[in-house]
C-alpha cells in the first residue's frame, strides 16, 4: 500500500478512516492489533477488506468498510514514515490527530509481526504486481463461406464448420494503465495451470527451507 492507493479514494474517506482509528478504545485497539496478525504479505484491497469483515464480528461498533479503511490508514502509517507528514500538511490531521495516532502506533511499532508484513510487502512492491485477474469463458463458432451465400442474405443458410471453446483472460498490474487480455484453448489454459502449479510447489518448497534455516539459526 502507498500513499497513491490511499488517496485515490478521496481525501473524505482517509479522513475518515483517520477519525474512527483515532477514536478506537482501548478494547478495539486490542482486537484490531490481534486481528492484524493474520495478515501476510503480498497485501492489497481485498485483503484489507476480508479483514475489514473480521474485524465487524469482533468489534461491531464499526461497518466492514470503516474498518477496512482503519486497517488501511494505519498500514500506511507503520509503513511510510511521510505519511503523517503528508495527512498534517493536507490539513487531513491537526495537532490533536496526530499526536493521538503517534500513540497508537507506538506498540505495533515495538515486537508486532505486522512491522514484518509490511516490510515484506514493501519488498514484494519492487517489481510489478498483479493487482486482479478475471476469466470468462465462451465458444465461438466458424460459419463457412457457402456458395449459397447472396449478397442480400435472403438466401444465405448459415453453415458451420467448427465451433471451439476459448477462455479469455483479464489481468490488470500496478505498473500499466490498462488492462491485458489474451484468449487460451483448453489444452493451452491447462498448460498453463500446469506451470504455475509447478511454480506453487516450487515456492512452497523455497518457504518452507526458509522456515527450517530461521528455526535453526533460532536455536
Amino acid at each position: 500500500m502507498d500513499i497513491a492507493s490511499l488517496i485515490q479514494f478521496g481525501s473524505t474517506q482517509l479522513r475518515n478512516g483517520l477519525r474512527k482509528l483515532t477514536s478506537l478504545d482501548e478494547q478495539e485497539l486490542g482486537i484490531l492489533s490481534d486481528t492484524l496478525r493474520s495478515l501476510e504479505a503480498p497485501f492489497g484491497r481485498s485483503e484489507i477488506r476480508a479483514l475489514g469483515e473480521k474485524l465487524n464480528e469482533r468489534a461491531p461498533g464499526l461497518s466492514n468498510d470503516e474498518w477496512a479503511d482503519v486497517v488501511a490508514v494505519l498500514l500506511q502509517s507503520l509503513g511510510d514514515r511521510d505519511f503523517i507528514s503528508f495527512l498534517q500538511d493536507s490539513h487531513i490531521a491537526d495537532e490533536k490527530a496526530r499526536e493521538r495516532l503517534e500513540t497508537i502506533l507506538e506498540p505495533f511499532k515495538s515486537n508486532h509481526p505486522i512491522t514484518k508484513v509490511i516490510e515484506i510487502d514493501r519488498f514484494i512492491e519492487q517489481g510489478p504486481r498483479l493487482t486482479s485477474v478475471m476469466c470468462s469463458c465462451d465458444v465461438r463458432t466458424k460459419f463457412s463461406k457457402g456458395s449459397d451465400a447472396v449478397a442480400d442474405g435472403e438466401q444465405y443458410k448459415p453453415v458451420e464448420e467448427f465451433r471451439l471453446a476459448i477462455a479469455t483472460i483479464r489481468m490488470e498490474t500496478d505498473e500499466l494503465e490498462y488492462p491485458i487480455y489474451f484468449q487460451l484453448t483448453e489444452r493451452e489454459l491447462s498448460n498453463l495451470v500446469a506451470t504455475l502449479e509447478t511454480a506453487r510447489k516450487q515456492l512452497q518448497y523455497i518457504s518452507e527451507k526458509n522456515k527450517e534455516q530461521s528455526h535453526g539459526s533460532a536455536h
